[in-house]
């Protein structure tokens, strides 16, 4: 509906775990954290993966091994989403 006001809603820790196993399966919901960890074969992939998550612009959290990636991601209000009013 054209020029309807967006607002903000800020989702429960059920409804995050929910959604993202429903949406996301590979990421998981931890301590406020929103999380996907990325095997890789080396230290080269490893960056490369780290890489790529800081050229999405959301500074996320990595945490790196020579084998794997882990990134995490925060709103730093809660996490939230736009949604329409009725």
């Amino acid at each position: 509906m054209a020029g309807q006001e967006q607002r903000e809603r800020t989702f429960s820790e059920a409804e995050i775990k929910a959604r993202l196993e429903r949406e996301l399966p590979h990421w998981w919901y931890e301590s406020g954290w929103i999380r996907r960890k990325y095997k890789t074969h080396s230290w080269k992939g490893t960056l490369m993966a780290a890489r790529a998550a800081h050229s999405k612009g959301r500074r996320p959290r990595i945490t790196a091994s020579p084998i794997s990636s882990t990134t995490s991601l925060r709103d730093p209000g809660q996490a939230s989403h736009r949604v329409t009013p009725p």
